[in-house]
């Protein structure tokens, strides 16, 4: 898989696969044909990502210890496609902000998260704003999150400024769940062990294929 080094706020890509090596904390990646782009262990980032006409992304996320809190920011011309999966721990963030503007005809946007709060609460804003006069565009945004020490709050908000548009937001909240436990632990798995691979499961579930690529395929990353 080929690193790709970000070291400037501005950067262009055009059907690019690969690992994005981000030096900064804030980038804008102007995206062009079709791109499939990882981003792992980065703790600190304000990401704003530019669809041109005609394109798709898919984007993975993946970071074991989120810090501060963080901003992504989706923008989406005509004909595109984006589907945007991000999973992290954090015992930092206060507020993450997601925020999909939809600015013209035929796009698609899928944004799947999964969130774990460990001692911290957190408050999710979700927000797809989709422009007037503006047609035939499919949003999904399905946000899961486990309640581990802190409080997950989702602020779900849709500006929707036309009527041509179909739009879902699914949102699940809760503890870790007292029957695998006690699965688990049947099995031989002390409390702790056992919730951690709860926890790490619940990340990972919405990668698949691609969690060898965003983990470097260790056991226990």
């Amino acid at each position: 898989m080929n690193k790709i080094v970000i070291a400037r706020e501005n950067y262009s890509l055009v059907d690019t696969i690969g690992i994005l090596d981000i030096s900064g904390n804030n980038v804008t990646l102007n995206c062009q044909g079709n791109n499939t782009l990882y981003i792992k262990n980065k703790e600190n980032l304000n990401l704003h990502i530019i669809l041109e006409n005609n394109s798709h992304v898919d984007i993975f996320l993946y970071s074991l210890n989120k810090k501060d809190s963080n901003e992504v920011i989706i923008e989406q011309s005509n004909n595109t496609t984006i589907n945007y999966y991000e999973a992290f721990t954090s015992k930092e963030i206060t507020n993450y902000n997601i925020i999909n503007k939809i600015k013209g005809n035929n796009n698609k946007s899928n944004i799947k998260l999964r969130v774990i709060s460990k001692d911290k609460n957190i408050n999710l804003n979700v927000l797809a704003k989709v422009f007037d006069k503006t047609i035939d565009n499919d949003i999904l945004e399905d946000i899961k999150g486990i309640n581990d020490g802190g409080i997950i709050t989702v602020e779900p908000n849709m500006e929707i400024n036309t009527n041509e548009v179909m739009a879902n937001h699914l949102v699940t909240i809760g503890n870790i769940t007292k029957e695998y436990l006690f699965y688990l632990e049947s099995k031989g798995i002390n409390e702790n062990m056992a919730k951690e691979i709860i926890l790490k499961g619940f990340l990972k579930g919405i990668f698949k294929e691609h969690i060898d690529i965003l983990t470097g395929g260790e056991e226990n990353a």
